[in-house]
């Protein structure tokens, strides 16, 4: 009998995940499509209760291929095996642009057809192999605005030659302002089309290469790009665009990239502001923007991803929001007490230190809005790919009182989570909410 007609069969009469999987097993492996009960029972004979979680995993697998029907009960398995079984039955079958450009440039030698009818041929091939092309430019592949940008930002992150020749600051700016061209660009398609964007940027490698060049404006990785720190705000926006909406982009920003993030969140570049200086344009917004921008994308790319926010815990991203939240309490107090002390010292007191301004507040109120969402994010249980979140742990730990040897402290040391343990992170919010319910 077909496989599908097998698993409403064997569904009600089967008790146990290894029975449903030696049910598919066999029709894959003895006789597809169909199988017989005799085939069935040889299968469960021979096999162990050691290979139940594997069995049950090419089962899901199987289910997938054989395109189960949807009243398939899998109350039986795991919550991330559950989630493999929906991610699976979503999945959709893509091809990269250069096994496109590949079909079309044979097409026209072969064929000796047009490009034109050359790349309508292809698609016509690709679809009728059940291919999903969205991620995939079709016309005009060698003067797209995405590919022509991802092509710039490609050869800006390329690896630093060992010997490179000496070259004047004049050869490093034309560099420069390309990819500020090219990320420019990639702003304007996504504004114009921002799906279609988000999935031909991300499969043709422009996550990599912007991850990298954000690596290289903090100095974490010698690229061809002589000078990438002004371009560091831009990049982070471009990514964060390219990330914004779009779980599979998401997916392609490695883990190691949150330690470059956090370090953003929590300090200015020197770099940057060396940038700026010769720029003759520095001004104190573009450290916030740089700041609140790592923040953001750090939590955006929390989303769904539990390695992420184990990662962004490890590396001390609460204690970076709490000292945001910590200057921004303190800024908060002094206002008050500076402009009173203003306004009875009068003009004289101009060779005083610079009191917090309305504007520098916002500023705090801006960091501590973004590591806000971040906290948001990385303490929000929505991996349902694993079993089971550590989520709970790192918000008990932050959440606590200062370090006193209480029982929170003695749990979590035990836990292994002792490093930011009394963080006391909602007492300090809440400190916030008062000193600026007094100023702002």
């Amino acid at each position: 009998m077909p496989a599908f007609l097998l698993v409403q069969v064997a569904l009600p009469r089967v008790n146990s995940s290894t029975n449903l999987a030696i049910c598919l097993a066999t029709c894959r492996v003895h006789s597809p499509p169909t199988a017989s009960r005799s085939d069935v029972v040889k299968a469960q004979q021979r096999i162990t209760s050691q290979q139940e979680e594997k069995a049950l995993n090419l089962a899901l697998a199987l289910i997938v291929s054989f395109g189960a029907p949807k009243r398939l009960d899998v109350g039986f398995c795991t919550r991330a095996q559950r989630h493999f079984l929906f991610t699976q039955r979503m999945a959709t079958r893509r091809i990269k642009q250069s096994t496109f450009d590949d079909a079309v440039k044979e097409n026209m030698e072969e064929f000796g057809l047009e490009r034109e009818e050359a790349e309508v041929d292809a698609v016509k091939q690709f679809e009728a192999s059940g291919i999903d092309l969205s991620n995939i430019v079709t016309r005009g592949g060698d003067t797209h605005p995405v590919l022509a940008a991802v092509r710039v930002l490609s050869t800006a992150t390329s690896p630093l030659p060992e010997s490179a020749p000496d070259a004047s600051s004049s050869v490093a700016m034309p560099e420069s302002a390309a990819v500020a061209e090219a990320l420019a660009g990639l702003e304007m398609e996504l504004q114009r089309d921002a799906a279609a964007t988000r999935a031909v940027a991300g499969s043709n490698d422009a996550i990599k290469y912007l991850t990298l060049l954000v690596a290289a404006s903090c100095g974490h990785t010698p690229v061809a790009l002589r000078d990438a720190a002004p371009l560091l705000q831009q990049a982070l926006r471009v990514l964060r665009l390219l990330c914004s909406e779009h779980p599979d982009n998401r997916a392609l920003v490695a883990v190691g990239f949150a330690r470059v993030l956090v370090e953003l969140g929590s300090a200015p570049i020197p770099g940057l502001d060396a940038g700026e200086e010769a720029a003759g344009a520095r001004s104190p917004s573009a450290t916030l923007a740089v700041q609140c921008s790592a923040l953001q994308l750090a939590g955006l790319l929390c989303v769904k991803r539990e390695g992420w926010k184990v990662a962004a815990y490890r590396l001390a991203a609460p204690r970076t929001v709490a000292r945001h939240v910590d200057a921004a309490v303190a800024a908060a107090r002094a206002a008050p007490l500076a402009a009173a002390a203003g306004s009875e010292a009068g003009a004289g007191a101009s060779g005083d230190a610079p009191s917090p301004s309305p504007a520098g507040l916002a500023e705090h109120a801006q960091r501590v809005a973004a590591g806000c969402a971040l906290l948001s994010r990385m303490l929000t249980d929505d991996d349902l790919s694993v079993e089971a979140s550590k989520v709970y742990d790192h918000a008990r730990a932050i959440a606590g009182s200062a370090p006193g040897g209480g029982a929170s402290a003695a749990s979590s040391a035990e836990s292994g989570v002792d490093e930011l343990a009394g963080l006391g992170l909602v007492g300090k919010l809440l400190d916030l909410l008062q000193a600026y319910r007094h100023d702002v």
